[in-house]
């Protein structure tokens, strides 16, 4: 019988696989084994943990509480041990892999990387960006040391659990943008109710972004504008709003960036309480890692203004 002390990298493969699949079958043949292999691995694995992990239907195999329960630490397993094999090949070169929402890119992580390289001679760095949910899903699961993002909605935030340490580097302010000679600068006392019928370049309505702006409207007892454009990605949102001449909303901090270059300017309309939040966060097993505590450093002393923790 299986113990624990004899799992091995390929029976995590297999319970994660069988999870995104549902069926024994597929992956086998996904990973190169036959289905009565798979098959006793998953026997093995519900031996070793003392409990049954799947649930067999007639639609395929889907995996009970306690095998969601089980892969959730499963998988942060899996990626440390693959962390450990990379370390081990290169000891005198860390590698530490960092998510971070695209605002992050503006200043906050190559200001951090910068120091860091200082810091750690031959650290490499694979830095991926995300979106906030996906970001703190990907820190759960391991597949990223550390993140720079907001922290998540309040329903999705229920789901954070213990062990993450977060610190607090910066704040993010939107504002509602322009072309410089867009008709709307020109309107005395310009007030939201003006740009109700405008052209906008939005992001979907599952964001942040586009959250606080439809509240914004809401509050002011007006329909939100309906996108001409959506667009995720702020940095693309504003190159076609100075190409299209079109209204959009952005982190002040991108304005800033881009406004000489693509003769932006911000909206003269007053848009309070929906500053947010960003901070770093890492797991607080990482940082019995040098690099990993070094990288949180680097991005604290970079922070202004008050930092708070948890």
């Amino acid at each position: 019988m299986a113990r624990l002390d004899q799992l091995r990298l390929r029976d995590l493969l297999v319970l994660e696989t069988i999870a995104q699949l549902g069926s024994l079958h597929a992956t086998a043949l996904r990973l190169h084994v036959s289905q009565p292999a798979v098959s006793q691995i998953v026997k093995g694995l519900e031996t070793a943990f003392a409990t049954r992990l799947l649930l067999r239907g007639q639609r395929g195999v889907t995996l009970t509480e306690a095998g969601r329960a089980a892969l959730d630490h499963l998988r942060v397993a899996r990626h440390a041990l693959q962390a450990a094999q990379a370390a081990a090949a290169q000891p005198r070169a860390p590698h530490l892999r960092l998510g971070t929402l695209p605002l992050g890119m503006l200043d906050a992580v190559p200001g951090a990387l910068t120091r860091l390289r200082d810091q750690v001679p031959g650290v490499r760095v694979d830095v991926t960006e995300g979106t906030v949910d996906g970001l703190w899903r990907q820190l759960h699961e391991g597949s990223v040391d550390a993140i720079v993002s907001r922290l998540p909605g309040p329903a999705q935030r229920k789901t954070l659990r213990a062990g993450m340490r977060y610190a607090a580097i910066g704040e993010e302010r939107l504002v509602m943008v322009a072309p410089a000679k867009h008709p709307a600068l020109r309107v005395p006392h310009l007030a939201l109710g003006h740009l109700v019928e405008a052209a906008w370049i939005l992001p979907n309505d599952a964001t942040f972004t586009r959250l606080a702006f439809d509240t914004r409207f809401v509050r002011e007892g007006l329909t939100p504008p309906q996108p001409t454009m959506m667009c995720a990605a702020f940095h693309s949102s504003l190159h076609l709003a100075a190409a299209t001449g079109m209204l959009s909303v952005a982190p002040e901090r991108a304005l800033r960036h881009y406004a000489s270059s693509l003769r932006l300017t911000q909206l003269p309309v007053p848009w309070d309480g929906q500053e947010a939040e960003i901070g770093f966060a890492c797991r607080e097993t990482g940082l019995a890692i040098p690099a990993i505590a070094t990288l949180r450093e680097c991005f604290l002393h970079g922070a202004s203004g008050e930092r708070s923790e948890v």
